[in-house]
């Protein structure tokens, strides 16, 4: 057993208090001369050796009221083993992929271990499906964070543990855990989009992803091995390996017009530049315009504002300068449009790379972002997993402290209502 606050033991001195109470009450009475005592019984009255009793026990009461009440404020204490058994939990990504089936089967075979899914609510897994149905994807620090309403003392996870699965801050929890992280696939390729170029090839973007890494680039598909291309009613088509047909974007001629006020005619040419080179790094046909702001309303594909003052309808353009000195970002994705955040120059051209900045206007980047988000295999170092609370150490041992003043708390008031009670009757 321990202690809480061992200070409060010096309570233990009020036993002082009904041991004078009784010794006081013990002291010898004054005497009192009579004429004769012939009519006085020899014998001792049943009264007072009643008397005599009531104290010891009123003493003995009072004793182990105030024994109990300094245990209560001391914050009595003891160790017990901690049984609540132990939690096997596992990511629903795992169940579609025949390389964990194994592993999944052997966990269905140990009855010690309860089964539950990695998920919202973690709900029980009696036996393992051939298929799993499984849609949407949860922060891996959430369902940690709710892990002790599971009421269990040891917790088996079994994860692919991808980098795009924990968001946010890394919860403190009290507990046991063994992550096991399962591992991804061997870096592999995947299509993403493709188009057609001005020389009539077409251009790939393909992701690699493997556990350390995920990069993007763009290829040729005559240099992409497995590739295959079919023509069909709706236009050219091309597939890697066994994956799915994408169809292959026309090339048609994309219209850049920037409209600049007085003083911004060299970010005009900066965007220019850079809209030009990524014609050509990409191979399509990119027309680009500058013209002054009292010129006529935009009617390109790509339309830029370049002003201090906020265009009158910015529906109609997809870059609007609006500067912002605390932005990490050279150009910010708002709901409609784009913010430019700086003024150009050659520093902030290289810097920030506004090449790299401008390529999403060109293709479809919400579905690339997509695609790469479900394709990105970076795994969690395991280590940055496994340290989840300060007091794993300490719960390791499957030893925990249980509080005592609860029990205490029900003989104190036991112990103060039968001393009441024989106090009142015997008047003490």
């Amino acid at each position: 057993m321990n202690l809480v606050n061992p200070m409060y033991l010096w309570g233990l001195l009020g036993l002082i208090v009904p041991l004078a109470i009784h010794l006081w009450s013990k002291r010898e009475g004054r005497i009192i001369q009579v004429g004769s005592i012939r009519n006085f019984p020899v014998s001792e009255s049943k009264k007072s050796r009643s008397m005599r009793l009531n104290e010891t026990i009123l003493l003995l009461l009072r004793s182990l009221l105030i024994t109990f009440l300094v245990l209560v404020l001391s914050g009595l204490t003891y160790q017990t083993e901690n049984t609540k058994g132990s939690v096997a939990l596992v990511d629903p990504s795992v169940f579609n992929d025949p390389e964990y089936r194994t592993v999944m089967d052997s966990l269905t075979n140990a009855p010690e271990i309860e089964l539950r899914l990695f998920s919202l609510r973690f709900p029980l897994i009696n036996t393992l499906p051939d298929t799993f149905d499984y849609t949407g994807r949860f922060d891996h620090w959430d369902l940690i964070g709710a892990l002790p309403s599971l009421s269990a003392d040891h917790y088996y996870i079994y994860s692919k543990s991808r980098l795009s699965d924990f968001k946010g801050k890394r919860p403190i929890v009290a507990g046991t855990y063994d992550w096991i992280t399962l591992p991804n696939r061997s870096d592999e390729m995947h299509l993403i989009t493709a188009f057609e170029s001005n020389s009539g090839e077409i251009r790939c973007i393909v992701a690699h992803s493997n556990d350390q890494l995920l990069r993007s680039e763009i290829r040729d598909v005559s240099d992409i091995p497995n590739a295959q291309t079919r023509n069909t009613s709706e236009g050219v088509q091309v597939k890697l390996n066994d994956g799915i047909w994408i169809p292959v974007q026309k090339n048609q001629p994309t219209k850049v017009s920037l409209f600049y006020d007085r003083g911004f005619e060299y970010d005009a040419q900066y965007l220019k530049a850079a809209t030009e080179a990524i014609g050509t790094y990409l191979d399509i046909n990119v027309q680009v315009s500058s013209l002054p702001l009292e010129n006529a309303p935009p009617l390109s594909d790509i339309n830029v504002w370049l002003s201090i003052k906020p265009p009158s309808s910015p529906e109609q353009y997809q870059i609007i300068y609006s500067l912002d000195e605390f932005s990490d970002q050279l150009l910010v994705k708002t709901k409609d449009y784009y913010r430019l955040t700086r003024r150009l120059d050659r520093e902030v051209v290289f810097r920030e790379d506004l090449v790299g900045s401008l390529l999403p206007l060109f293709y479809n980047s919400e579905s690339v972002n997509a695609q790469l988000d479900s394709l990105d295999s970076r795994v969690l170092p395991v280590d940055q997993i496994q340290s989840l609370g300060e007091e794993k150490k300490e719960l390791g041992k499957k030893m925990v402290r249980a509080n005592l003043s609860n029990v205490l708390w029900i003989f104190v008031i036991l112990l103060l209502t039968i001393e009441r009670i024989v106090a009142f009757r015997r008047k003490q």
